[in-house]
């Protein structure tokens, strides 16, 4: 029977798919020192299912669509993952797991592969997309490892509080661009992004008529028509993922008297 996920150690990594991943700690994983204050989790890697799971950035100078990555947790019992016997190799525990989500299509991201840099936030090492540190739930005193996406930057945190991260959106959103350019994830056919502008569609025509029903607001309306625009203008690559600038501040001065 498998043990629960919270009873476990985490699962360690391999090396790439063909046999395994690259082992945690070999993943240029420092990105800070400390113990991070929550508890422990397990291991985990980026895939990308088939069919309508694109969409369109917002981040990005130029529109385009871009993989929606979800993990695969190396947990026992979860997602085919099963509890190793004594003296079998980590990666033997989640093998079968691997080679079932393959052949229905998804595509496993290898961790191991160092994120280019200029798509890293500020001050985080080079390495893969898993960043590991060691930590310690403030509640419950589980010691272990967390595993956490190289965007999601740990910050200075009150000795009692929940461990706080700021999370790098556009850096992360033009990482998932050059997963497309470089030909890593194949980008979407017409069919598939034809199929999603649709589905955005009837979502406007059915807020519309919620509109008229005296329901929901005009904002509302407006949301859904501004959400339909960027998906119509979505291109299926963006050649150079470039993130938008950030809008200036302008400093007010005291008007003279």
């Amino acid at each position: 029977m498998p043990v629960p996920p919270q009873a476990t150690t985490p699962v360690q990594s391999g090396v790439d798919f063909a046999a395994a991943m690259a082992p945690a700690e070999k993943r240029g994983v420092d990105a800070g020192s400390g113990v991070l204050q929550c508890d422990p989790n397990n291991d985990w890697y980026y895939m990308h299912a088939p069919g309508n799971n694109w969409r369109p950035s917002v981040h990005l100078e130029k529109t385009c669509w871009i993989p929606m990555l979800i993990r695969h947790v190396l947990a026992p019992g979860v997602n085919g993952v099963r509890t190793l016997r004594r003296g079998e190799e980590p990666q033997s525990a989640y093998k079968a797991s691997v080679a079932k989500f393959r052949d229905e299509g998804y595509v496993h991201l290898d961790p191991s592969i160092d994120v280019p840099p200029e798509y890293l936030p500020e001050g985080v090492p080079a390495g893969g997309y898993v960043r590991t540190m060691p930590s310690r739930g403030q509640r419950s005193g589980r010691a272990g490892a967390y595993y956490f996406e190289a965007w999601d930057v740990p910050q200075r945190t009150n000795r009692n509080d929940e461990q706080k991260f700021v999370y790098d959106h556009p850096k992360h959103e033009a990482w998932c661009a050059w997963l497309v350019t470089s030909g890593q994830i194949v980008p979407p056919d017409e069919y598939t992004t034809s199929r999603i502008v649709a589905k955005s569609t009837r979502q406007l025509e059915h807020v519309e008529a919620l509109e008229a029903a005296g329901t929901v607001s005009a904002s509302s309306v407006k949301k859904r028509e501004d959400a339909l625009r960027i998906h119509e203008d979505a291109e299926v690559r963006a050649l150079v993922p470039k993130i938008k600038p950030k809008p200036k501040r302008v400093r007010r001065t005291k008007r003279a008297k």
